[in-house]
This record gives C-alpha cells, sequence and structure tokens, in this order.
C-alpha cells in the first residue's frame, strides 16, 4: 500500500494540471488558438530553459553511465523501427502512418523524466543520469521525427543534410548542449540569467500540463478513434513490458538507471507530436489523440509500474 501511495504522490500533480486545464477549456478560457500558442512557447522557450537549468545544475564531469544511455538510445531506435515495419502495412494513409510512428518511439521524457526519478528515489537523486538521457534521447528524438514526418508527408526529397540542419536548430537541443557544455567546464551562468532561466523552467511543466488538459476531448471518428487507443495501448503497455522487463531480465538495471529508462520507455508520448504533425502535414487529429490517450492512460500505468518495481525491490 505504501508504495501504491508514493507512486500516486508522483501523478496526481500531473492529474490535478490536466483537471485545471479541462475547466478552464470548458469555461472558455482557453480556445484552440490560445492553447495553439501556448504549445508553441512551451517548445520553443520553456523546454529549453528547462533542459538548460537542469543541465547546468547536474555534474556531468562525474557522469560514467554508458550503460544506461546506450540501452536508451538503442531502444528508441529499435522501437522506430519496429514501427516503421509494422504500422505502414496496417494504415494506408501516410499522413496517419507517420502522426503514429512519431508517437509511438517519442516519449515525453523532458516533462516526467526528472518527476519520476525524485518521486521514485527521493529529492536526493543524483540527476545527471536522467539530464544525460534526456539529452541524448533529445537528439534522437528530433532526428527520427524530422526524419518520420519528411519521409512520409512531404513529396519533394528531403536530403540527410537538411535533417541534420534543422537538427542544429531545434531549441531544445541547444539548450540542452549548452548546459552540458557550461557544466562540463565547471562555469556556472551569472546569477541573473540563471534566475530568469528557472523562472521560464519553473512554468514549463504546469503550462504543458494546463495545455493537455484543455485539449482533452474524445474524438468522435470510429477510425481515428481506433487508431489512437491502440497506438496509446502500445504505447503504454506493450513498449514498457518488453523494453523495461528486457533491461530487468537481461541486463540488470535497478535503482537510478532503471528509473530513468521507465521516463523514457513508459511515458506517454511528447507534447511537441501534436503541433509537430500539424506543421508537417501530418494526421493531426490522430496525433492530438494518441497525445492525449497516453497521457490520460499514463496515470495509471505509471502507477503501476512504480509500485510494483518498489514492491519488488527494484528502485
Amino acid at each position: 500500500m505504501y508504495n501504491l501511495i508514493l507512486s500516486l504522490q508522483i501523478v496526481a500533480p500531473f492529474c490535478l494540471f490536466l483537471l485545471t486545464g479541462f475547466i478552464l477549456c470548458t469555461a472558455s478560457f482557453l480556445n484552440e488558438q490560445t492553447r495553439l500558442n501556448l504549445n508553441k512557447l512551451i517548445t520553443n522557450v520553456g523546454l529549453p530553459a528547462l533542459l538548460f537549468v537542469n543541465t547546468c545544475r547536474s555534474d556531468f564531469r562525474q557522469f560514467s553511465d554508458w550503460k544506461t544511455i546506450l540501452f536508451a538510445s538503442v531502444g528508441i531506435v529499435a522501437v522506430f523501427l519496429g514501427a516503421l515495419l509494422v504500422v505502414p502495412r496496417l494504415v494506408d494513409d501516410r499522413a496517419r502512418c507517420a502522426s503514429i510512428i512519431h508517437a509511438l518511439f517519442r516519449g515525453n521524457t523532458i516533462i516526467y523524466g526528472i518527476p519520476i526519478v525524485q518521486g521514485l528515489l527521493g529529492d536526493q537523486a543524483d540527476l545527471s543520469g536522467i539530464m544525460a538521457i534526456i539529452t541524448s534521447s533529445t537528439v534522437i528524438y528530433n532526428l527520427l521525427g524530422v526524419t518520420t514526418l519528411t519521409t512520409f508527408c512531404r513529396r519533394d526529397k528531403t536530403s540527410f543534410l537538411s535533417v541534420v540542419l534543422q537538427l542544429a536548430r531545434t531549441p531544445m537541443l541547444i539548450g540542452a548542449l549548452l548546459g552540458i557544455a557550461l557544466s562540463l567546464l565547471g562555469v556556472m551562468p551569472p546569477a541573473p540569467i540563471m534566475s530568469f532561466a528557472s523562472g521560464l523552467s519553473a512554468m514549463t511543466t504546469p503550462l504543458a500540463f494546463l495545455c493537455l488538459g484543455a485539449s482533452f476531448r474524445l474524438y468522435s471518428g470510429p477510425s481515428s478513434f481506433r487508431a489512437c487507443l491502440v497506438a496509446a495501448l502500445v504505447r503504454l503497455l506493450v513498449i514498457p513490458s518488453v523494453f523495461l522487463g528486457l533491461a530487468i531480465l537481461g541486463f540488470g538495471f535497478r535503482g537510478l538507471s532503471l528509473a530513468c529508462l521507465i521516463s523514457i520507455f513508459a511515458t506517454p508520448c511528447a507534447i511537441n507530436t501534436y503541433p509537430q504533425a500539424s506543421a508537417f502535414g501530418a494526421d493531426a487529429e490522430v496525433a492530438g489523440g494518441i497525445l492525449i490517450y497516453t497521457t490520460a492512460g499514463s496515470i495509471f500505468s505509471i502507477v503501476l509500474i512504480g509500485s510494483l518495481f518498489k514492491a519488488w525491490g527494484l528502485l
């Protein structure tokens, strides 16, 4: 029971933010255009600031857990390749394929990572490990995301160089790499800059979940509903079962490393899958549906995983 209560404490704030966002939307405080603008603010300003602040404060000079990063990176690519192999055989529409594949391999590691690690292991947990994984996964997510969306949604040929250049301009990646560079150099930015960045960082998670709650609705189209539901079940049940099971039984991951892997393989799909689907001409309705369903479902799946792993002495 204690493990269940502890796990509920991790997701309870997320639930309250989602509920508040839903109420604000119902009361007409947040309309569609406002939510889209806020999502752009979160993606281009809030998340880069969050990554920058936390990487700056982590001691990457002492980091040595490359095994976890390698497993997480290979796992993300494996999910991508598996989705790339299976989804087009089941879904005819290329725009819908792009949205589903993107949602399956891209977890919401940035938003959930630190709360999961601290919630499962305590506030004193070393954050350098999760920040290194967040940074490496951000590179892979963006590279594979741009590749997926351009391949399925754009008829004009996209060169590898253009993909790399677009990746290099990603604000989240810039924020993370800048923070890591300063950490490795042992340099802390001036107090006013850190205070400013910390303020932007602090608003990101609450604002992101408010927007998610405001977006919550069940899609009426039967084909969209089925696609969203199946993709959500794969993201929240199949992928964690396969990769966390392999991590525990095949490679012996425990403690901090396992908590970091939970943030990769057991989190809902990333917030920016929806605005990116809209921008590239993918199926935005399905992207939004998977985002909402996985976010709502993760309230239960993360509690279950955290409770079981705690009870089994893995965390």
